[in-house]
């Protein structure tokens, strides 16, 4: 009896405890699924704010929301971009024109990749807050350069961020919502009619006070 009340307890203990982070934490921890430019079963301009991908015609509705988009290319894999990225212009010219069409309503932002190795892990696990987000990002901005084996391309501090793998985690400021996130790649298809699915940190209030 008392080994099953001391089981008890301790489930008690354990669930109180989460009930107690889920409480604190000012992040939203969700999972986003965004299609290739040619799959038929969904979009791949992202609003993080909505948590919802758009076909390139309906992104364009309202531009000013689209934080990035998703694109698979043959020699580069897999592409996340803002809309600003000069790189949505290689991918022929339905993208080419839609894009420059929004004109200044295109967002800005930097990804940074900091990798898929067990420090990159354990930094995505343990983020509880909005502010340690930013902290994350200024810090990495200052010092990808370091990691092993780094390639501007992949790791940035990019615009664009291409051949990503399963497992990589990557820090993002979308520069006009000034916010932070951070996601974990965890599927990818490679090819026209793919996807790529992130595991998302996102804060809460997305309505953050500017900068004076």
């Amino acid at each position: 009896m008392r080994l099953i009340k001391s089981v008890l307890m301790l489930g008690l203990f354990v669930c109180m405890v989460g009930s107690v982070y889920a409480q604190r934490s000012d992040l939203r921890v969700y999972t986003l699924t965004v299609h290739s430019q040619r799959s038929p079963l969904g979009g791949n301009m992202m609003d993080l704010d909505k948590r919802h991908a758009y076909p390139l015609d309906e992104a364009g509705y309202n531009p000013k929301r689209i934080d990035f988009g998703y694109m698979y290319g043959r020699n580069t894999g897999g592409n996340l971009m803002v809309p600003i990225s000069q790189g949505f212009l290689t991918f022929g010219n339905p993208f080419k024109d839609a894009l420059l069409s929004w004109g200044n309503n295109r967002n800005n932002g930097y990804f940074i990749n900091i990798g898929n190795d067990q420090k990159a892990q354990d930094t995505f696990n343990t983020v509880q807050y909005a502010d340690s987000l930013e902290t994350l990002y200024q810090r990495w901005f200052d010092k990808i350069m370091e990691i092993p084996n780094y390639e501007p391309s992949k790791h940035g501090p990019g615009q664009r961020v291409r051949n990503m793998t399963i497992g990589d985690v990557l820090l993002f400021r979308s520069e006009n919502k000034d916010t932070y996130h951070i996601f974990r790649i965890t599927k990818l298809v490679l090819s026209n009619n793919g996807l790529i699915e992130l595991e998302v940190k996102s804060p809460k209030n997305v309505k953050r006070k500017k900068r004076k």
